[in-house]
């Protein structure tokens, strides 16, 4: 009896590797680069393989299903989405998907809560117009320095004429808003989005928002009172709008010129070209926007958003700043005009990036080929404490789960941690 093949499209960190090619009785095809494995040789490495070990950035579609033959029983991604798998056609040739959820959850909820943060107090801006004290430096065409402070130093006005004459005009500096008694709105309360309102409470959110396709009672009663809203009554009443859903044909492209035009606007002043009086009111030519309201986060997936659309959103002030960490495509093209913005943050996918979160995901998917490929089952070894590590509990965790879809398999049960 010839023994299992397996396909690794990336090389993984040292640990993980060593892990991997531990693997007894196992013929195993790895590439060793650090970049996508090329399709042409994927393609030709999966010709009778019984397992496939993938990122999120390769394509597992029906031709590779049709290359790969009747003997691939399972595929796992080392990934919590697997929208770049073709689930259709691996239900129909009876394939086994394992995945990764759950592990991601800390992580990907902290870098967006510190996307939204660096967005609402307008870090990209005012870091671009720092300086040392005796170095003159150009922020949009503003020679300024970094000076002492003072009462109306990074704020959104700065003096023009004498203080008896109110009269103000916009600076450089638009001002951040603290997160105090807003209300954040979250497209899909799942294990993330309910990670990012609750640690956004702590910083005084004073309502929560979702939406989605159904009431999540439990999650929103640990929020202290979630409410469930259509799209749209999020897209009006949120001051920060957060995506933490999976990216589906429903949610594809959802946010588009119309969803941006349905935010809270940039506050007083969206007329643009306009300077004004505290007191008194329109004098002379300018650019005037007031009181950031209406941000956008995504640390999903790129796919969610018409990125040309929200481009033209921003030029038109009609929402305050953005924060990206995912794209379409990655990386973003240089020539991109999101990275010209300076009220909007691109981060290049760092939301999962923490080392206890993807060690655990590569040991998730280590242990899932290694069972599937052995007794045809397939599962995905998750802790039930979201982010794991590399330790001896985590392992014990990983081997009970392994047992119970061992045991659930040879029952012919659901897998308890299989996507479907």
């Amino acid at each position: 009896m010839s023994i299992p093949r397996i396909v690794v499209t990336r090389v993984l960190p040292p640990t993980s590797q060593a892990a991997l090619e531990k693997l007894s009785n196992v013929e195993m095809v790895q590439w060793k680069e650090d970049r996508n494995m090329p399709r042409d040789l994927l393609l030709n490495s999966i010709k009778g393989a019984d397992g496939l070990l993938c990122m999120l950035t390769d394509k597992v579609d029906q031709e590779l299903f049709k290359v790969a033959g009747p003997k691939l029983k399972v595929v796992s991604t080392m990934s919590v989405g697997f929208d770049h798998v073709d689930t259709a056609e691996l239900k129909q040739r009876g394939i086994k998907l394992g995945y990764t959820p759950d592990v991601l959850t800390d992580a990907t909820a902290d870098t967006t809560v510190m996307l939204l943060l660096a967005a609402a107090r307008r870090l990209k801006e005012h870091q671009s117009c720092g300086g040392w004290r005796d170095l003159n430096v150009t922020c949009h065409n503003y020679p300024t320095q970094w000076r002492e402070w003072g009462p109306n130093w990074l704020c959104a006005f700065c003096l023009m004429a004498t203080v008896s004459r109110h009269i103000f005009s916009q600076s450089n500096f638009i001002p951040g808003v603290q997160f105090t008694s807003k209300t954040l709105g979250v497209v899909g309360l799942g294990r993330i989005g309910e990670a990012v309102a609750h640690r956004l409470r702590a910083f005084g959110i004073s309502r929560v928002l979702y939406s989605g396709r159904g009431t999540k009672h439990e999650a929103a009663a640990r929020l202290g009172g979630a409410l469930h809203v259509p799209f749209h009554g999020l897209l009006a009443k949120s001051d920060f709008i957060v995506v933490c859903c999976a990216l589906t044909e429903e949610t594809k492209g959802m946010f588009n010129y119309d969803a941006f035009r349905r935010m809270k606007s940039s506050a007083v002043g969206s007329g643009r070209n306009r300077w004004w009086m505290v007191l008194g009111g329109e004098i002379g030519e300018g650019s005037y926007v007031m009181g950031a309201v209406g941000i956008f986060v995504n640390t999903a997936r790129g796919g969610h958003v018409v990125q040309d659309d929200l481009a033209r959103a921003l030029q038109e002030n009609l929402i305050a700043a953005a924060g990206l960490d995912v794209t379409t495509p990655e990386p973003l093209p240089t020539d991109s005009p999101l990275l010209g913005f300076k009220n909007c943050i691109v981060v290049p996918h760092i939301g999962e990036l923490s080392h206890k979160a993807r060690m655990f995901v590569i040991l998730s998917n280590i242990v899932d080929l290694n069972i599937s490929v052995s007794f045809l089952f397939c599962f995905s070894a998750v802790s039930s404490c979201a982010i794991g590590s590399a330790t001896t509990e985590t392992r014990d965790e990983m081997g009970h789960m392994a047992v119970a879809n061992l045991l659930a398999g040879l029952k012919g049960e659901t897998l308890p941690h299989a996507p479907f």
